[in-house]
């Protein structure tokens, strides 16, 4: 996003002064801060980011070893916002499978939510898709603007393929909706309420109290 907020560095000897000037108009979408130096900036291009709590869900349904090595092709190739550009031909190509392993493996993991089938746009790399996108919940590829993840957050929360829910012991149990397995329990810790030590008439006497 295009700004006209502008930065006057002041040097001595001893320090460095920083001065931000906002406009009014841009003070809700403009943030002056400071931060360290990212030594790591520009080596993600390639990375996303993993839900581990929905890798327990993906551990917990037995997939297949076709089944898993899919769900690591499509992760490999996923480009923003999560889609995959791979019709059948290619995955029983990159998988070396057949093409009935392919088909099952992908009802599996649609049926799972593992793989979320969305209508795309047409555009020139579409050809046979029927399947283009990782459950967001699972994984998140695209830049972390306002927006991009507004928009992430509320697909979080449609494709949903196990629920969170307190147990008799004041737990959390993961649910997996298609069987009712729960696959984790999430230990909940509460904090008990303090005892004072003494209670008022057990408290020494001051020595500054009147005889």
């Amino acid at each position: 996003m295009k700004t006209n907020s502008t930065i006057k560095l002041t040097q001595t000897e001893t320090s460095k002064t920083v001065e931000f000037s906002i406009p009014n108009e841009e003070a809700e979408n403009v943030t002056a801060g400071l931060l360290k130096t990212n030594h790591l900036r520009g080596l993600y291009s390639d990375y996303c980011i993993l839900n581990q709590e929905f890798l327990k869900y993906v551990v917990s349904s037995h997939l297949t070893a076709v089944q898993m090595k899919m769900i690591f092709l499509l992760m490999s190739e996923m480009d923003k916002e999560n889609k995959v550009l791979l019709n059948n031909d290619l995955l029983i190509k990159r998988l070396k499978t057949t093409k009935m392993s392919v088909i099952e493996s992908v009802k599996k993991l649609v049926f799972l939510k593992i793989i979320v089938r969305q209508k795309l746009d047409v555009s020139k790399y579409e050809y046979q898709i029927n399947y283009d996108i990782l459950n967001p919940q699972m994984a998140f590829k695209d830049k972390s603007t306002k927006e991009n993840i507004t928009k992430h957050k509320a697909l979080m929360s449609q494709e949903t393929p196990y629920i969170k829910q307190y147990n008799t012991g004041g737990d959390i149990d993961l649910v997996n909706i298609q069987t009712g397995e729960v696959f984790e329990t999430v230990k909940q810790f509460i904090k008990k309420p303090t005892k004072n030590k003494f209670t008022n008439d057990e408290l020494p006497s001051s020595p500054f109290d009147e005889i």
